[in-house]
């Protein structure tokens, strides 16, 4: 119980700094979009040096990155110690022109940034949707992550913990905005420099002082004492993670923002100083607990579990309330940052650009309140049933938002040449090859997954941009659309094609014979004319661009669909036999087994439908945009019949069925050879 004194204490601190806030907020001397989701540009050194540190220190510099000191020693203490200029870093490349850019747009977002600059809506729209799904997986991983502390170190259930600690961070980002969400990542940084000064000195005390400490870590095992603990840690990993939090850092929308809300250049410096003192303290100080650790509690097998045990053998229940405190606020601090931008996504960058524009700043309140609080509660649901595979999704989340965002941030700023062309490109190419990487294990000379990812996404954003200075927008619209639409479209229709129940494996078959069967053009024109004809609907001229991604996507989609069940259909049963004795689920058997050797297999196939993509997106935007419009106006004013259409769909749907039905028989008689 007395644990719980001082997080009840804690937790009721930020509820109060929400409260007050919402009083600034909510007066009328204040623009409402600015104040909630950038501060009103207000903060001092101080208080951006801890939201940045907050924001980009989560659970795993508690638990996680002093488990792996536990099992590798001071290398990886070193080794960690590489993100003590994290703030120095981002607020020294990002920070100045952030800051100025965004004054020059007043702009709030980094969605506003990307809008600007590339003057694509395609790029804000792929953005977006890239944010909001990498942020739902984030999200989830840090709410699970401090559950189970909570649960380790009060002993309470998991749920009690998630309960308490999600309820508070939902209510203060949504009722206190960025401001509160700012104020209360000081707060919590200056916990976790307080719990990890307890804990350290603790547990300094009790191994003896550090000689002593030391020299039982030797007796344990002398390679924890080497740089490289005995050759486990790499030279091209050290090197990679080098790239990987003193550059792939600045592709984090959640630190970046934070540049474009500082009150002056003053307060710029301060923070770099400030930050950079702070992160070194907590890096040095909570991994070298977990070395430490290897003295007071050796024989731990699994590396997580050294700093709860630590926490709860060593400390006074209020002393260890003080340091649950600091995981606590790390994960919370993360979980405000993600949903503030959430909810600035959402409402911001989407609804009031694409929907209502001229939206009242009551609406605009109510939506931003309703949007952090519905993400938020989605998320905390979510938590309470956590996946299997959470570390898989957290590690995609994060790795995800570097592959995405960039390129698109640091060319943005610093390349005059770079366009929407390479933006585009970048953030496809960037995720699809680190979701590849990471499912199939792609190993590149030891390094970690995103270094290689940024490489290759560096060089596509140059080529993109470079290449598309004589491109039309439109053209890429019509591209990335169609496959951002049809590869999952596919993946579901495959699942359609393969189910058990023959009615919709009947329904599926004949989707994709007509797909198949009948010329793209023809789909696009039936679907473009067919509003006006069977519906009797005026046609838009909006409606054009519409008609081409839904023909497109479909058409797509039955492709990529009979690609995936061929790969699916090739892999052995006895790989799903095999599975299900070790223990595996239906859907880790996928995952896991199936889906790497299916990706493996299909990417000839999937990369030679893009470049026939490539070909038709030209075709579409050369002749069927242009040309479709100017003969809907015709149409819609005589008398002119679909059934020319039709005619010529049946008969492309005959011919290609015969031949479909032939290759469908031969398929089945080769089956044998499975």
């Amino acid at each position: 119980m007395l644990t719980l004194i001082p997080i009840v204490l804690y937790l009721m601190a930020m509820l109060g700094i929400a409260y007050k806030v919402n009083e600034i907020k909510n007066s009328d001397n204040v623009n409402f979009t600015e104040e909630y989701f950038i501060g009103s540009r207000k903060m001092g050194g101080l208080v951006l040096a801890m939201t940045i540190i907050a924001t980009y220190v989560g659970a795993s510099s508690f638990i996680g990155g002093p488990g792996v000191a536990y099992k590798l020693g001071l290398g990886w203490v070193l080794l960690a110690c590489i993100q003590v200029p994290t703030a120095f870093l981002t607020l020294g490349i990002l920070g100045k022109k952030l800051a100025v850019i965004s004054r020059k747009i007043n702009g709030v977002t980094i969605i506003d940034l990307l809008r600007a600059r590339y003057k694509s809506d395609i790029v804000v729209i792929l953005s977006s949707v890239m944010m909001l799904i990498f942020f739902v997986g984030s999200i989830v991983a840090q709410f699970v992550g401090g559950g189970r502390l909570f649960e380790s170190v009060t002993g309470y259930p998991y749920y009690i913990g998630l309960t308490i600690f999600g309820a508070v961070v939902i209510a203060y980002t949504t009722f206190g905005g960025f401001r509160a969400v700012a104020l209360t990542d000081a707060v919590q940084g200056l916990v976790m420099l307080a719990a990890t000064g307890v804990l350290f000195f603790v547990i300094l005390q009790k191994g003896g002082g550090m000689e002593n400490i030391m020299l039982k870590v030797a007796e344990v095992n002398p390679e924890l004492l080497t740089p490289s603990s005995g050759g486990n840690i790499g030279k091209s990993f050290i090197m990679s993670f080098w790239v990987l939090v003193g550059i792939g850092i600045l592709g984090l929308p959640a630190t970046a923002v934070r540049c474009m809300g500082f009150k002056d250049t003053k307060a710029m410096h301060r923070a770099m100083v400030i930050g950079t003192s702070v992160v070194g303290i907590l890096m040095l100080g909570m991994h070298l607990v977990g070395v430490m650790g290897v003295a007071v509690e050796p024989g731990i097998d699994v590396g997580d579990k050294i700093i709860p045990i630590l926490a709860l053998k060593n400390l006074h229940p209020v002393l260890a309330g003080i340091f649950i405190g600091g995981p606590l606020a790390a994960i919370m601090s993360t979980v405000d940052s993600f949903l503030i931008l959430t909810s600035a996504t959402i409402v911001k960058d989407l609804y009031l650009h694409y929907v209502d524009k001229n939206a009242s700043t009551e609406k605009i309140r109510k939506l931003s309140f309703m949007t952090s609080l519905g993400f938020g509660i989605l998320v905390f649901l979510l938590a309470l049933n956590p996946p299997s595979l959470l570390v898989w999704i957290n590690l995609f989340a994060l790795g995800g938002q570097e592959a995405a965002f960039f390129c698109p941030i640091i060319f943005g700023i610093y390349w005059k040449r770079a366009n929407a062309t390479g933006a585009i490109a970048s953030m496809v190419f960037g995720v699809a090859s680190y979701l590849y990487f990471v499912i199939c294990k792609v190993n590149v000379y030891g390094m970690h997954t995103v270094v290689p990812v940024i490489a290759l996404a560096v060089i596509v954003f140059i080529v993109g941009s470079l290449v598309g200075e004589k491109t039309d927008d439109e053209t890429l619209k019509i591209f990335f659309l169609t496959l951002l639409f049809s590869l999952p479209l596919g993946l579901v229709i495959a699942f359609g094609r393969m189910a058990k129940n023959r009615i919709i494996r009947y329904i599926v078959t004949v989707y994709i014979a007509i797909m198949r069967g009948t010329p793209l053009m023809l789909q696009v024109m039936a679907i473009y004319f067919g509003p006006n004809y069977l519906l009797h609907i005026r046609i838009p001229r909006s409606y054009r661009f519409i008609a081409i991604i839904v023909a497109f996507a479909l058409n797509y989609a039955a492709y990529f669909a009979e690609i995936y069940r061929s790969g699916i259909q090739s892999m052995p049963v006895g790989q799903y036999e095999a599975a299900k004795l070790l223990g595996y689920s239906k859907s880790q058997t996928f995952i896991k087994i199936i889906l790497p050797q299916v990706i493996k297999r299909i990417l000839p196939s999937v990369t030679n439908e893009v470049i026939t993509l490539v070909k038709d997106t030209s075709l579409a935007f050369t002749l069927s945009v242009m040309e479709m419009f100017t003969t809907a106006k015709a149409l819609a004013s005589s008398q002119v019949s679909m059934m020319p259409f039709v005619a010529a769909g049946i008969f492309y749907y005959v011919f290609n069925l015969v031949v479909a039905m032939f290759l469908e028989w031969l398929e089945k008689k080769l089956d044998y050879y499975r």
